[in-house]
């Protein structure tokens, strides 16, 4: 592997990581409600407003920002993009008061909605077209671990010591990945790092998934806000079995998503053993369908073992000839 390689991979893992970064840091206020609600003395609908008021910027703002930094260096971008993360997050920890609290919150969801608005079209345009789907199931990983690690996590260490202390590690972890992605990512132009667009684009099918799409992660988002209120209120549910449910939770069911995600990676050799298992099923129908003996399908068999024997032949996703 070159060395260029060997940069642009790194590049990918500190993206990322970035990814988790900033999915924790949307929804970590919806598992401190209460804890941010007490320590700023302010009732939870208020605290609820810091994560409406993020949703509303970053819809707002997205295609805007998108648009007026379309002609600028990629790297430069993103770099400031986290770099206003970092800020906000730290600005978030040291608030004194709830509305300087709203105010850092909203400088972080004008950052959340470039950031999300140009990761992908950067990253997978690193990359050639075969490689891209890789590169997807790379950076969702830490998106995908977010909620299951990086959310219970940072609410077990606000209710242990301080809703300050979470923000302030997250302001740490935004200006590393700030520091990553300015030394790692190649130096590109605007429109080298932009992936190709679809050739024949279906305005009813785009409508459709951005209407379902913010439907769903509305719903999603809505239900999370208030799942803390309503498991210590109405549940019965202790504030410490909450943190150890999550703790818990992280541990045993954070392995299994890491390697979920990592077999996503392994797109093109699972396709071979799909192709290999419904080659076998296809021609065990056949003799079902035909009332023949097993024996008669036995060079069907044949057939399905070296496809069998094709498939494990896969080297990082590829199939040797």
């Amino acid at each position: 592997m070159s060395n260029t390689s060997r940069r642009t991979q790194a590049a990918v893992l500190v993206l990322g990581v970035s990814t988790f970064s900033y999915v924790t840091i949307e929804v970590l206020p919806i598992g401190l409600l209460t804890v941010i609600a007490e320590g700023l003395d302010r009732s939870r609908s208020d605290i609820g407003l810091l994560v409406t008021g993020y949703a509303v910027v970053v819809v707002l703002a997205a295609i805007p920002l998108a648009r007026l930094t379309l002609g600028l260096p990629r790297r430069p971008v993103l770099s400031a993009t986290l770099g206003l993360m970092a800020v906000g997050a730290a600005a978030s920890a040291l608030a004194p008061t709830y509305d300087v609290l709203l105010v850092a919150r909203l400088l972080t969801a004008l950052s959340h909605a470039l950031f999300w608005s140009i990761i992908f079209p950067i990253t997978t345009g690193l990359f050639p077209p075969a490689a891209r789907g890789w590169v997807v199931a790379k950076l969702s990983i830490g998106s995908a671990l977010a909620p299951v690690i990086g959310i219970p996590l940072g609410t077990w260490l606000g209710e242990q010591a301080g809703w300050r202390v979470p923000f302030a590690l997250m302001a740490v972890l935004g200006a590393a990945t700030c520091l990553g992605v300015a030394s790692l990512l190649p130096r590109v132009g605007p429109r080298e790092a932009l992936a190709g667009r679809g050739s024949t684009p279906d305005v009813r099918r785009y409508v459709v998934l951005v209407v379902s799409t913010a439907v769903g992660v509305a719903g999603f988002l809505t239900f999370n806000t208030y799942v803390t209120p309503f498991l210590l209120d109405i549940s019965g549910v202790t504030s410490r079995r909450t943190e150890q449910d999550s703790a818990g939770g992280s541990r045993q069911h954070g392995p299994r998503v890491s390697r979920h995600q990592l077999r996503v990676q392994r797109g093109d050799r699972g396709r071979c053993v799909h192709r290999w298992w419904a080659a076998g099923q296809h021609r065990r129908a056949e003799c079902g369908a035909r009332r023949r003996p097993a024996g008669v399908c036995s060079s069907h068999r044949d057939d399905s073992r070296r496809a069998g024997a094709g498939s494990r032949s896969t080297e990082g996703g590829r199939v040797r000839a």
